[in-house]
């Protein structure tokens, strides 16, 4: 079973939305004084702040060159991995008839 790298035009590491935050520098100081339209122009700022924090994933879906790139490894146990591959090799073999070369695979991690 040979699988090729590249050819993709799908991003191949998570993004820096996926992995993080924005930085909190991005709200300004809230004004002291009762200058209306300061304030409300922070209001906006803030919320829009806020709500990309909100929805900032938590756990960010990493990609493989993610993986390769840390130098991280999954480890399976040894029946898992041969179910793994097993099921790998099938998908393959499947794409492959229908001369599909693009292959995306999600493993949750839990």
């Amino acid at each position: 079973m040979s699988l090729r790298r590249g050819g993709s035009t799908v991003a191949r590491e998570a993004s820096d939305k996926e992995k993080q935050p924005p930085p909190p520098e991005d709200v300004p100081p809230r004004p002291k004084s009762g200058n209306v339209q300061q304030r409300l122009q922070t209001l906006r700022i803030a919320t829009r702040f806020y709500c990309a924090m909100k929805h900032a994933k938590e756990l960010p879906t990493y990609k493989d060159n993610d993986f390769i790139n840390d130098g991280q490894k999954i480890y399976i146990d040894e029946e898992n991995k041969k179910m793994f591959l097993e099921k790998l090799r099938k998908d393959v073999e499947f794409l492959a008839q229908l001369k599909l070369m693009d292959y995306s695979l999600l493993v949750g991690i839990h």
